[in-house]
Parts: structure tokens; C-alpha cells; sequence
């Protein structure tokens, strides 16, 4: 019984720690997001995104983003993504 309840706390612990580090993953293209989005702001630019949510339903293709966004040109890009969505934006004229 005790070696049942130390295996499953082992696989509780595991799993927090994949969390954790999902959501550190997270952050960082939350962080890469915004400046993406500063500078394009600062250019005066067009955004265009695509989203696919938890892993099947929707497009994140970057060419469906630069449709969404009616960009003729890009000149780039930027992917987040998480447990549930994964985005792609698209910026360009």
C-alpha cells in the first residue's frame, strides 16, 4: 500500500512540475507576443491572427493570419501557444 500511495505522489509531483514548466513556456511567448505587438504598433502596421484551440479545432497557419489581417505584405510573424490555444499573428501591409 505504502509503495501504491509513493508511486502516485511521485506522478502528482511529476506532473506539477510539467505544469510549471508549461506555464514558464507560456509566459515567454506571452513576452514575445507583446513586444511583437509594441512593434508593429510603432510602424503602423496590420495584424492578422490565426488560432487553433485545443489541438484540433481552428488553423494557426501563418498564411490564414496574414488573410485574416488582409496583408499583402508580411514582414512578420509571431506564434504563441499554450495547453489550449496556439496562436499565430501575422504583421505586414
Amino acid at each position: 500500500m505504502k509503495k501504491i500511495s509513493f508511486i502516485f505522489l511521485l506522478s502528482i509531483s511529476t506532473l506539477s512540475l510539467t505544469s510549471c514548466a508549461q506555464l514558464i513556456g507560456d509566459k515567454a511567448k506571452d513576452e514575445a507576443f507583446k513586444v511583437a505587438n509594441n512593434k508593429a504598433k510603432s510602424m503602423g502596421l496590420k495584424v492578422g491572427s490565426a488560432c487553433k484551440y485545443i489541438g484540433f479545432i481552428g488553423d494557426n497557419s501563418e498564411s490564414k493570419a496574414v488573410a485574416d489581417g488582409k496583408i499583402k505584405f508580411k514582414m512578420f510573424s509571431v506564434q504563441t501557444g499554450g495547453l489550449l490555444k496556439n496562436c499565430t499573428y501575422a504583421y505586414g501591409r
